[in-house]
């Protein structure tokens, strides 16, 4: 039975599709405009803006976030690198990615300070600083250690 109950939850994870870019950028732009309070033409040129930058990781999707690879069946598959050499050239790239990325965010900024009035932009972020800070959250196949006292 709990065989059954595994293979439907692989069922209906693999049914359920990645929203696209686009309504990525919806979804973050709607997100923002209720918070923040944003006039209806701040929030058509957030809109734009959002969909420029869509393919940043704060508001585009997680992919790879906790997935590795997957095969055609959707199963995880775990790649161990062959080499040292190879290590470190992943944590090379990665070092280039995070500095692309950093880039990519100052430049949203920049352009989200012009959309913002100087209080929404402060709110807005307050609201990154704050969430930069937080703690990470447990991972749903992590168990807290005091379960067993």
């Amino acid at each position: 039975m709990l065989s059954n109950y595994a293979m439907a939850q692989d069922e209906k994870n693999s049914e359920r599709q990645q929203p696209s870019m686009e309504q990525m950028a919806q979804r973050r732009t709607d997100e923002m405009t209720k918070k923040y309070n944003l006039t209806e033409e701040q929030s058509a040129k957030l809109l734009e803006l959002n969909k420029k930058y869509a393919d940043m990781r704060p508001m585009g999707p997680r992919l790879g976030h906790r997935q590795g690879m997957r095969s055609p069946e959707g199963k995880r598959q775990h790649q161990a690198p062959d080499s040292l050499k190879q290590t470190r050239m992943k944590g090379a790239q990665r070092k280039v990615n995070f500095q692309e990325m950093k880039k990519k965010m100052e430049e949203y900024n920049a352009q989200l300070q012009t959309i913002l009035t100087e209080e929404q932009y402060a709110a807005y972020k307050s609201d990154r600083e704050k969430m930069m800070r937080r703690e990470p959250r447990q991972g749903r196949n992590q168990h807290n250690n005091n379960d067993n006292e």
